[in-house]
C-alpha cells in the first residue's frame, strides 16, 4: 500500500521504535507438528475449500447428501466429489458410507471456522503459491501479486457472521448513528447489517478491490437497499486524503487498521486524518487483528495467526502489537471506550470516541 500519508504530512513524532513490525519481534520455537500433519493439512486445506464451492458442507449441515443428489444440485462430476468426499472422510470430518454423506462431530466444528478457508485458501492461496514457486530474487513484486479480492471478503465476512456477529450486535446496541461508513466494507455484509438495524439510517462503504466492490453491489441489490446505501470502489487512502464525508456519524474500519497504518511512520497522523475525514463522526468501531504475543504462547498454532502474519510479511506490510494499537488511537485523539476480544485469534474490537 502506498506510504501516502507519509508523504503529504510531516510525522509529527519519531515513533520508528515505538512501533516495531512484526517480522522484527522474536518468536519462541513452539512444540513440532509432525510432518504427516504439516503434509495432509496441505491437501486437506483445499479439499475444505473445494467442498466449501461447491455449497456442500452448508447442504450436509441441513442433513446427509447422497452423492448423487450433491453432484446433481451442484453441477459437477460424481468422480471429483467422490474423491472429495472420499478424502473428506479419512481427515475425519464427514462419515462416507454407501455414497452417503454425514457430518461428523468434527466436520461440525470445521464448518464454523470455514471462513479462516475460504480467506486463506482461496484469497490468498494464489499469493503463497507465487512465493513458494518464485523465489529467485523476486519476492519484493508479491505485493503486486493477483490475490482473490472475493474470496478475501468473502472469507471475511463468513468470520464476521459466524464468530464476531454477537460482539458486534452487542457493541452497536448501545450506539445511536443515523449515517455509517465502512472504510474496507468488502463484500458488504456488515454494512448491509449495521443498516438494517436502525430504521432509514443510511451508509456508505469503500474498499479497493474491484471484486469485493462487485459481491457487495450484488449483496446490497439483493438485499433492497440500493437507496440507502453507496459502494465506492477506490483506493481508500486517496478517499481519506482529499475528500471529506459530512454527517457520518458511525465509522466502522474492520480488519484493515493494519492497512493504514501501513500508510506512515506516525500512527496517530493516520488515526487524526481518519477523524478528518469524518468530521461529524461520534463514534468509531475499529477492529483488526494484531501480533499475536508469541512469548506467551505455550499451546499448539491457534488457526489463522501464522498465515496471517506470514502473507503479510510477504507483502511488506507491517502489523503491531496490541499496546501499539491503544498508543495510535490516543496520540490521534481518540477514546477507548471499550476494548474486547473479537472471535478470532489475536482481533479485537475497540470502540472509540473523540476525547474532546
Amino acid at each position: 500500500m502506498m506510504r501516502r500519508f507519509s508523504a503529504m504530512h510531516k510525522s509529527h513524532e519519531q515513533d520508528e521504535h515505538a512501533y516495531k513490525p512484526h517480522w522484527e519481534t522474536p518468536v519462541p520455537t513452539l512444540p513440532a507438528m509432525n510432518s504427516a500433519t504439516i503434509f495432509n493439512g496441505f491437501a486437506g486445506a483445499y479439499i475444505v475449500q473445494a467442498l466449501e464451492r461447491l455449497d456442500v458442507w452448508s447442504a450436509l449441515q441441513q442433513a446427509p447428501q447422497s452423492l448423487d443428489d450433491l453432484a446433481a444440485r451442484r453441477g459437477t462430476s460424481k468422480r471429483e466429489l467422490n474423491a472429495l468426499l472420499r478424502s473428506a472422510a479419512l481427515l475425519g470430518y464427514v462419515n462416507w458410507d454407501a455414497q452417503v454423506a454425514k457430518l461428523t462431530d468434527a466436520g461440525e466444528s470445521l464448518v464454523k471456522d470455514i471462513g479462516f478457508f475460504i480467506w486463506g485458501v482461496g484469497g490468498y492461496g494464489p499469493l503463497l503459491h507465487a512465493f513458494s514457486a518464485d523465489l529467485n530474487g523476486h519476492s519484493d513484486r508479491l505485493g503486486d501479486m493477483p490475490r482473490n479480492g472475493a474470496l478475501i471478503a468473502k472469507g471475511a465476512g463468513q468470520v464476521g457472521t459466524g464468530l464476531m456477529l454477537p460482539i458486534e450486535q452487542e457493541v452497536i446496541s448501545g450506539i445511536a448513528f443515523s449515517k455509517a461508513a465502512d472504510i474496507g466494507c468488502g463484500d458488504g455484509t456488515r454494512l448491509i447489517r449495521l443498516i438494517n438495524s436502525r430504521e432509514n439510517a443510511t451508509g456508505i462503504g469503500i474498499d479497493i478491490n474491484q471484486g469485493a466492490c462487485d459481491l457487495a453491489v450484488q449483496r446490497v441489490r439483493e438485499a433492497g437497499l440500493e437507496e440507502r446505501l453507496s459502494i465506492h470502489c477506490e483506493n481508500i487512502v486517496d478517499a481519506l486524503s482529499d475528500r471529506s464525508f459530512p454527517q457520518v456519524d458511525l465509522v466502522c474500519c474492520f480488519l484493515m487498521m493494519h492497512d493504514l497504518f501501513a500508510t506512515s511512520e506516525d500512527k496517530s497522523l493516520v488515526v487524526r486524518t481518519l477523524r478528518t475525514a469524518f468530521p461529524d463522526a461520534r463514534h468509531f468501531l475499529i477492529a483488526d487483528t494484531v501480533v499475536q504475543p508469541w512469548s506467551e504462547h505455550k499451546a499448539d498454532l491457534p488457526i489463522f495467526s501464522l498465515q496471517f502474519e506470514l502473507v503479510h510479511s510477504l507483502m511488506d506490510t507491517p502489523l503491531y502489537d496490541l499496546a501499539s494499537y491503544r498508543r495510535a488511537f490516543e496520540g490521534g485523539g481518540l477514546r477507548v471506550v471499550e476494548c474486547r476480544p473479537f472471535g478470532a485469534p489475536s482481533t479485537w474490537l475497540f470502540h472509540l470516541c473523540p476525547d474532546d
